[in-house]
């Protein structure tokens, strides 16, 4: 559900500007910031090659609705690799 879905039912308020979405992936899996990069509107083709288990998701069931989200917000995403998620994680 977007938030400004959630917003005309009632569910959240807000005043002034919604948030911009972001999203990060690895590069390994990063379906969703590659096709943000190409500026289409369904996730990029291609296997898995992160080494970090729990995002290891390369045809996202939601992906469609992430890229959404993100156009409808201005946000952005971008992809880094797997060593900087291992870093950020410690």
């Amino acid at each position: 559900m977007r938030i400004s879905d959630m917003a005309d039912q009632g569910i959240w308020t807000y005043e002034g500007r919604l948030p911009k979405l972001v999203a990060y992936q690895s590069t390994g899996c990063a379906n969703i910031a590659q096709a943000w990069q190409l500026g289409i509107d369904e996730p990029a083709e291609g296997a898995s090659t992160a080494m970090i288990s729990g995002i290891q998701v390369p045809n996202p069931p939601d992906g469609v609705q992430a890229l959404q989200a993100l156009q409808h917000s201005g946000g952005f995403a971008e992809a880094l690799p797997d060593a900087d998620t291992w870093h950020w994680q410690e």
